[in-house]
């Protein structure tokens, strides 16, 4: 996957984590998109767009197979105050935080729909295989990121590497879709697991996930502590390469 900055900055192939293999009940599904509309429980939606010779924007299925000259937005929109940042994986395991950049704000406010990346086109290349993005969305700023985006594209140190890695694993590295990260450690809920997975809208080809945190951890004043919140996924991208 090519990108393309309109200030003359090339980063790396995105990719978003995956896995649209869903394990959950509809019943599940609607529960999880339930607590995110009413702001029960924190929670990003994510839809992938394709771009049309028009310019226009048809959302498809996270498994949707990419082929080269593709180019691809993210919608994305929380349920909840706080910063967003996303980090490329690509093929020789080098990291990259590429949102935010150029002092651009990862600010996010609930309702409000963000088109990503702002300033540049993601286009896929000539190369088969798979494109990964984490995306983490948290009520707080993470030093640690923060710190990223005055190094040269962006660039992850090692300690900022094993940082990313307490958020989310890819556990399917041959799989397309989106999965849920950790925000917070695992809760002994054991009826947390299905809560968490993500819930796809086949009519509007969204994923909502919600944060990991369970539903019933740390409350104050009948609210939850939102300290440390947020909500961790991954997209991975298929593309298949050049056109034949």
């Amino acid at each position: 996957m090519t990108l393309f900055r309109t200030l003359a900055m090339t980063l790396c192939c995105l990719s978003l984590l995956a896995v649209s293999t869903w394990a959950q009940s509809d019943k599940d599904a609607i529960e999880i998109q339930n607590r995110y509309q009413t702001g029960q429980t924190p929670g990003v939606q994510v839809t992938i767009c394709l771009q049309q010779a028009d310019g226009s924007l048809r959302p498809v299925e996270p498994e949707h197979e990419f082929r080269q000259g593709d180019r691809v937005k993210f919608k994305l929109e929380s349920n909840f105050h706080g910063f967003l940042y996303i980090i490329n994986h690509n093929a020789s395991d080098k990291q990259q935080l590429i949102f935010p950049a150029d002092k651009e704000s990862n600010a996010i406010a609930p309702g409000t729909t963000y088109l990503l990346p702002r300033t540049y086109d993601l286009e896929f290349d000539e190369k088969a295989g798979f494109e990964t993005l984490q995306v983490i969305a948290v009520v707080q700023r993470l030093p640690v990121f923060e710190a990223a985006v005055n190094q040269p594209d962006g660039t992850l140190t090692q300690a900022q590497m094993d940082a990313a890695a307490r958020f989310w694993r890819d556990l399917t590295p041959h799989q397309a879709g989106i999965t849920a990260g950790e925000i917070a450690p695992p809760a002994d809920d054991k009826d947390q697991s299905d809560s968490r997975n993500p819930a796809f809208d086949k009519k509007k080809k969204t994923t909502t996930v919600l944060s990991s945190l369970n539903k019933g951890s740390d409350k104050q004043g009948g609210k939850q502590n939102s300290s440390g919140q947020g909500a961790a996924l991954g997209i991975k991208l298929k593309s298949a390469g050049s056109r034949r």
